[in-house]
């Protein structure tokens, strides 16, 4: 392919934003250092460079590169994928701090509000994890994977019959996921509903040959 030649940083930026989207990451990550090499205050890059860096696995290099970008630019984006990027190293307490100044910034990111969640719920805290899945499924009610992780808990919790209405709420976006199934059926067989359980497992086998 012929690329023609360009000193615009925007332009090196963009490029890496669509080769990253053809999951080009390598090529990518150059095209954003050749980008910050025409300008080096350009905060979207930095920020791209980052996001291509944590998905690349290298961590420090992406936490590194999202502290460049809010010391040009503070912002919510900012701190929500410099937060995705601490939780990648296991840096769980510095993970979270960076997803509430997300927050404080962009109250309405359902990805951040997500995430904090997550973060919570490695930390074991799951109160406020699931307080940061509701501010979550207010925002995307429609998002299964948030409910699949609020029944995730609260069966943890022993909250049965509340594990159950979130694992129907999965499955009424996602009716072919074995796994809930299996989830539903064994929060089922607790609560004592055993023919109800029967039947869960029996769309959960089902369901392993749509």
């Amino acid at each position: 392919m012929i690329i023609a030649i360009t000193n615009s940083s925007d332009t090196w930026n963009n490029l890496g934003y669509s080769q990253y989207h053809l999951g080009q990451y390598n090529d990518a990550l150059t095209s954003c250092e050749i980008s910050l090499h025409l300008n080096s205050s350009y905060a979207p890059a930095w920020i791209n460079r980052g996001v291509l860096l944590d998905e690349l696995g290298r961590f420090d290099e992406a936490i590194a590169s999202f502290d460049q970008a809010l010391s040009l630019d503070m912002n919510g984006l900012s701190f929500s994928n410099l937060g995705h990027a601490l939780n990648n190293a296991g840096r769980y307490e510095e993970a979270l701090s960076a997803y509430d100044w997300s927050l404080v910034l962009t109250p309405d990111n359902p990805g951040a509000w997500f995430n904090r969640a997550v973060v919570l719920t490695t930390l074991n805290r799951n109160e406020e994890a699931l307080y940061s899945y509701d501010h979550t499924i207010a925002l995307q009610p429609e998002d299964p994977l948030t409910w699949q992780k609020k029944g995730e808990i609260l069966e943890k919790m022993g909250q049965y019959n509340e594990a159950l209405y979130s694992y129907d709420q999965t499955l009424r976006f996602e009716p072919g996921n074995e796994k809930i199934w299996k989830n539903r059926g064994l929060v089922l067989s607790k609560l004592g509903r055993f023919d109800d359980a029967v039947r869960s497992y029996d769309n959960a086998f089902g369901s392993e040959f749509m």
